[in-house]
């Protein structure tokens, strides 16, 4: 469950986050499970967070640096990440449907298990750790197909 006190500052805005932040490098913010939908995050620290299970449907967070965030099974349809890091990210069991990662940085990523139909993934840099099991469907009734590489995707 998310920290009440760290959903309180993210609410204040990304220039806020970032300067707490700053200001408090060695703190882990947790905001699992929380309801991020539709928002302004350009450019937010997110780095080293936990996110698990957090709706991010629709969120911009270009330019974003996620790095080494825990976000398993995050909800991050139709969101904007382009040119984000991910580097070191887990994103294992993320829904990814719909989702900008255009130039987004994904060194040592894990996208196992990701459900990537619609995903606009290209010029990717560096090598994710694993990105096997990537799940292409319509629907959840529909049969799934997996890949293992994003931009073949």
């Amino acid at each position: 469950m998310a920290d009440p006190k760290h959903l309180a500052r993210l609410k204040q805005g990304v220039s806020v986050w970032n300067a707490w932040r700053r200001r408090n490098p060695k703190l882990t913010p947790d905001l699992s499970r929380a309801l991020l939908i539709d928002l302004d995050l350009r450019g937010i620290n997110l780095a080293g967070a936990h996110l698990v299970r957090t709706n991010l449907r629709q969120t911009i967070l270009s330019r974003a640096n996620l790095t080494r965030a825990n976000l398993q099974r995050a909800d991050l349809r139709a969101a904007s990440l382009r040119r984000a890091k991910l580097d070191h990210a887990d994103l294992t069991g993320a829904v990814l449907r719909h989702t900008s990662l255009a130039e987004v940085s994904v060194e040592d990523a894990k996208l196992t298990d990701c459900e990537i139909y619609g995903i606009a993934a290209w010029n990717l840099k560096g090598t994710p750790r694993d990105q096997s099991n990537l799940i292409i469907r319509a629907a959840s009734e529909d049969p799934a197909v997996t890949v293992d590489d994003l931009e073949v995707a």
